[in-house]
């Protein structure tokens, strides 16, 4: 007599998020702001909440007192998660050496270190860029300018002109229609080449981390300006933050930039004006959201584009779609809404001004 054998129904369930699943970040994320939710608004979760990148913290204070309580209970609060913050690292020799007496074997040397794909020196407090290698006997295909691109991570924007001259040449691949891994013609080869052996010399640049003298919490003069232009092939925006020292100097420094490929779809010059002046509002509203500047705050924008001009300082209903939205956004972000028809306040408008 045969032994029937039973339907058995096995229910697995993966218990730990995998490393290189679509969705880990978004569950990263959800998790750590659902744990940061059960503890009051200090300082500390503030800060965890806003400064946190996947899995790097960034992070400071104004006094050495300030930055170890910060770390201490940022620590206590995240382990109580399982998740331990190490390799901590700083720019202050005392906080180093609080570093390494409190959190023992959890501190970095001094050496450089990597932060969202740049790399930081804490002796020096400077970022500096690593560079790609690339062989000269390479096959370039689309694929590997793509490639490319993706590896030279820049948040700030501090190397866009050095990445825009890459998305132009891969835009011109993409219009040849060439597979991924079809070999490109000689000269864009050649222009490539050019072009990696220049990343090369990023290694060689050394920008400031601080752009200013005093901190936060003392009072001091600072200004905003946004510089805005286009191109046929491209366009954007940059900000610049002028502070006044106190022995009456000015400073100024590059704070944000952005630029974008021109669609492939031919846009007139005014229009691609307008874009990059819609990219400098926000870029202008989130400098100002994220280094907590009161509403009070000088800035100015600036743009050598008469009908952009004429476009902004103007009812938005008055234009077309494809103007009337962006006009709007702009209004919306720099709040010139008030005194667009009134006052006409200089600080809140867009400004002509040539750009050399």
């Amino acid at each position: 007599m045969q032994k029937s054998e039973e339907n058995i129904v096995r229910v697995m369930r993966i218990t730990r998020v995998l490393f290189e699943n679509k969705a880990s970040p978004f569950l990263l994320n959800a998790t750590i702001c659902h744990h940061l939710s059960q503890y009051p608004a200090t300082k500390a979760i503030q800060e965890l909440s806003e400064n946190m990148y996947c899995d790097d913290w960034l992070s400071g204070g104004d006094s050495v007192d300030e930055v170890i309580n910060l770390m201490s209970e940022a620590s206590k609060v995240m382990s109580e998660a399982g998740m331990k913050l190490c390799k901590w690292s700083s720019n202050s020799s005392e906080v180093a050496e609080n570093i390494h007496r409190h959190f023992e074997d959890k501190s970095l040397k001094n050496d450089s270190v990597k932060v969202l794909g740049m790399r930081w020196s804490p002796v020096e407090d400077t970022f500096t860029f690593d560079g790609i290698l690339v062989p000269e006997d390479v096959l370039v295909t689309k694929r590997l300018i793509l490639s490319c691109i993706a590896k030279t991570f820049d948040p700030l924007g501090l190397i866009s002109p050095i990445i825009m001259s890459v998305k132009f040449l891969f835009q011109e691949v993409w219009k040849l229609g060439l597979d991924w891994d079809e070999q490109a013609e000689f000269e864009l080869r050649k222009r490539f080449l050019a072009w990696a052996g220049d990343l090369l010399r990023l290694r060689e640049l050394s920008i400031p981390r601080c752009f200013i003298s005093l901190t936060w919490k003392e009072k001091q003069s600072v200004e905003l300006h946004c510089f805005c232009d286009s191109s046929l092939k491209g366009y954007g925006a940059v900000i610049y933050l002028k502070v006044l020292e106190v022995d009456g100097s000015i400073s100024i420094s590059l704070l944000l930039s952005k630029a974008r490929l021109s669609p492939l779809k031919p846009v007139t010059l005014p229009r691609l004006e307008l874009l990059g002046a819609v990219v400098g509002a926000k870029l202008l509203r989130s400098v100002v959201n994220s280094l907590q500047l009161p509403d009070s705050v000088k800035y100015f924008c600036w743009t050598d584009s008469s009908a952009v001009l004429q476009w902004i300082r103007s009812e938005p209903t008055r234009w077309k779609m494809f103007v009337c939205n962006r006009v709007a956004q702009i209004q919306e972000l720099t709040r010139v809404m008030a005194s667009l028809y009134r006052e006409r306040e200089p600080s809140r408008l867009f400004n002509r001004k040539v750009v050399s």
